[in-house]
């Protein structure tokens, strides 16, 4: 019984508060020594992109969907205007946090200058919008009771093993660089399916976003292009869901037109035809991809606009 009593004590009067401190201490550890490289890399390259070009006609936007599959450097060659890709990974956790990094990396006389505005999100192709956090653009959270990352993360990055998402860096226009990166085998998931957002969340996050993307660009015709992938193969690829949400989608572009905001046009991307256009998974293209992707994407403006 003794023994026991001594284990009890040691354990509520020496292990326990060691623990608690030990567990505090990690907190404050976590949020000074956060760091992901990686993004603020991409973030720093495209703000020094944007201050090396005089004047910007066109602007790409986005997140890694806008970042790997759409060219600024192709469409300055088709179009004949400046373009610049501002697409950043996650489109910054937030599309507040997205908006602030736009108003940011461009002064106001080059936002007012920009004719032209494409918009490629993935929240479109979600099961619904993103929550409300606290993140920063590169994912750093406001401290709290939870640790920026958790121990078994930052021992794995202590054994060498790195989990931070690794994207190669940009020439002048913003486009990645696909010579520095390597795309790995392609590796199809069958198991997976085509998602995208129910009426309700779509038509509210629309309206605001478009209002969002107009106050930042009061000038420019605004295209919404809704990303795919490539889907064969895969469980289900939802494309009377698809159809459903560029109706909508439709629906809530000519009540911005009539409101008497900036014209926005809705274009449905197709999917990408061949696994050989595809960066290691169902969902980012390669180089050969974003070629193919960025030509149809010229084609359907041309169309439209």
């Amino acid at each position: 019984m003794r023994y026991t009593g001594s284990a009890n004590n040691f354990l509520w009067y020496l292990f326990m508060p060691f623990l608690v401190i030990f567990y505090i201490g990690f907190i404050f550890w976590s949020d000074h020594n956060y760091s992901n490289n990686t993004i603020k890399e991409v973030i720093n390259n495209k703000q020094q992109a944007v201050n090396s070009l005089m004047s910007i006609d066109g602007i790409i936007l986005g997140g890694s969907n806008a970042q790997f599959g759409i060219s600024a450097t192709s469409l300055n060659t088709l179009t004949n205007l400046t373009w610049m890709n501002l697409g950043i990974p996650a489109e910054g956790f937030s599309d507040i946090n997205y908006a602030n990094f736009i108003s940011n990396s461009l002064s106001d006389a080059k936002r007012l200058d920009v004719s032209l505005v494409v918009y490629s999100s993935t929240t479109l192709v979600s099961k619904s919008v993103r929550k409300e956090t606290s993140m920063d653009t590169v994912g750093k959270k406001k401290i709290s009771f939870k640790p920026q990352r958790s121990l078994a993360s930052y021992m794995k990055s202590f054994l060498g093993y790195n989990n931070e998402n690794e994207f190669p860096l940009a020439n002048k226009y913003g486009d990645l660089d696909f010579s520095e990166f390597d795309c790995g085998i392609f590796i199809s998931d069958p198991l997976i399916s085509r998602n995208y957002l129910n009426e309700v969340e779509l038509r509210m996050w629309a309206s605001e976003q478009f209002k969002r993307i107009s106050e930042l660009f009061p000038n420019a015709k605004i295209v919404i292009t809704v990303p795919n992938g490539f889907n064969k193969n895969i469980k289900e690829p939802n494309n009377d869901e698809r159809s459903y949400l560029i109706r909508v989608l439709k629906d809530v572009s000519l009540k911005q037109k009539f409101s008497g905001k900036n014209s926005i046009h809705i274009i449905s991307q197709k999917p990408y035809p061949s696994s050989n256009l595809m960066c290691g998974d169902n969902w980012h293209p390669n180089e050969e991809g974003r070629e193919w992707r960025t030509n149809e994407l010229y084609k359907l403006i041309n169309d439209q606009l």
